[in-house]
């Protein structure tokens, strides 16, 4: 059972994307779901942004999926939760790396470690799920994203 998606789907955290111009802009759209709701503020975002220019794209946890984060800050962060976001258009990190691009975001928002490595672990069973990438790496819209979470609860 794929918990991790299905609560992506039930809060709405999610959001798909033909390309963007830069990795940047890319990290800012995957934290509108929980910009919208009031779960970061763009604070946190900036934090996410500025931790990638500072170490690199650590955040590309292998080619076509990153999961952008920051540390745990109550004051910019209500909830503990993860957003996804699809892009058809790969988005570059680094020119010079081929591995270092990413179709697939699972943003991270973080007030909670408990909760927070809980999340973690149900993420590494979705990407753990070879099959259940690619089909994601394939849907294009909400409607497709429903049929997998439906297909793996």
């Amino acid at each position: 059972m794929i918990l991790v998606l299905k609560k992506i789907l039930d809060k709405s955290y999610y959001s798909f994307h033909e390309s963007f111009d830069d990795w940047r802009e890319a990290i800012k759209a995957s934290y509108v779901p929980f910009l919208k709701n009031g779960i970061v503020n763009d604070f946190y975002v900036d934090a996410v942004i500025k931790s990638v220019e500072e170490y690199g794209p650590y955040i590309v946890l292998m080619k076509d999926i990153a999961m952008p984060h920051s540390n745990v800050n109550e004051d910019w962060c209500k909830e503990t939760s993860i957003a996804f976001m699809k892009v058809k258009k790969p988005v570059i990190f680094d020119p010079n790396d081929s591995e270092k691009q990413a179709r697939l975001f699972f943003s991270l928002s973080i007030r909670d470690n408990e909760e927070h490595i809980k999340n973690l672990q149900g993420l590494m069973e979705v990407l753990e799920n070879e099959e259940l990438v690619s089909e994601l790496l394939e849907a294009d819209n909400e409607q497709e994203f429903r049929k997998i979470v439906d297909k793996y609860k």
